[in-house]
């Protein structure tokens, strides 16, 4: 798979280069939405690698969504569980981004719960 390095404006991620760092941008209908920027390898692989396991695990969800479980519990699971395959430190630092997210937006299980 390649990745973009000029912007597609589609919501999909594309890489700029300058020197020894490196930017995760993405774009969407002209506008830019989010950029990262690091001098680390090992940063840039892990965020495209995250979200390609990401997208992944979004389609296995779908597929075997189950009502009034937030979706949220096997989509994060699945993504924990592809992108350790990959890389054990790439879990734990996936781990504790969801550890973050949850405790500001905690699991919704009910949609009867408003």
């Amino acid at each position: 798979m390649l990745f973009a390095e000029t912007p597609q404006h589609d919501g999909s991620p594309h890489i700029e280069s300058n020197g020894n760092s490196f930017a995760y941008v993405i774009t969407e209908r002209g506008e830019e939405y989010e950029r990262k920027t690091t001098t680390n390898e090992d940063d840039i692989l892990y965020w495209l690698v995250r979200d390609l396991t990401r997208e992944m695990a979004s389609r296995f969800e779908l597929v075997h969504r189950k009502p009034n479980v937030d979706s949220r519990r096997l989509l994060f699971q699945k993504h924990l569980e592809l992108l350790g395959k990959i890389d054990d430190r790439w879990q734990t630092r996936l781990h504790a981004e969801y550890e973050t997210i949850l405790k500001k937006h905690p699991y919704r299980d009910t949609m009867d719960e408003q």
